[in-house]
C-alpha cells in the first residue's frame, strides 16, 4: 500500500502562505488589488513543483478610471501571464477560463522548477482612479517530490 509521509506543516513564506504539502492539496494565494496600485508588487510565491489549478478575481469596488480599468497577474517575466487585462470596471466574480484573462498554457501546466514569485497591478488609462478594490486567490497544486 502506497501512503504518505506527514512532514508537518511546511513554513508560510514571506507573504503569509502556507504552502500544501505534496499530493493532492491544494494551496492558495490570497490579495488585494487596489486602485492605488499602479506599479507591481509582489503577492505571493509559487513553492517549487507547483501546477496553477484555478483562480478568480472577485471585484468588490468598481475600478473607476476615466478610460479602461484593467487588472494583471503574472510574473517578473511575465506581468500578465495569468491574470491578463481584466475589466475592473465593474463589480462582480470571474473566474478562469472567462474571456481575456488566463492563458490556457498557465492552467494545469508544467510544474515549476523554481520558486515563482506573482506580482499584481492595476492600470487605469487616464490616471484619474480614486476608487477600486478587486480581491483574488489563486489556486495550486503540488507535485510529489
Amino acid at each position: 500500500m502506497v501512503g504518505f509521509v506527514d512532514v508537518g506543516r511546511l513554513p508560510a513564506d514571506s507573504y503569509g502562505n502556507i504552502p500544501p504539502k505534496s499530493g493532492g492539496s491544494v494551496g492558495t494565494i490570497r490579495g488585494t488589488i487596489l486602485y492605488t496600485n499602479t506599479t507591481s508588487f509582489a503577492i505571493g510565491v509559487l513553492p517549487l513543483g507547483s501546477v496553477l489549478v484555478d483562480f478568480y478575481v472577485q471585484v468588490k469596488t468598481a475600478f473607476n478610471d476615466t478610460g479602461t480599468d484593467l487588472l494583471i497577474v503574472g510574473y517578473a517575466t511575465d506581468d500578465d501571464a495569468i491574470v491578463d487585462d481584466l475589466s475592473g470596471a465593474s463589480t462582480g466574480l470571474t473566474r478562469a477560463g472567462a474571456a481575456g484573462t488566463v492563458p490556457v498554457t498557465e492552467l494545469n501546466g508544467t510544474p515549476t522548477t523554481e520558486l515563482k514569485t506573482l506580482y499584481a497591478k492595476y492600470t487605469g488609462q487616464n490616471g484619474n482612479a480614486s476608487a477600486g478594490e478587486a480581491a483574488f486567490t489563486l489556486f495550486y497544486t503540488r507535485e510529489e517530490s
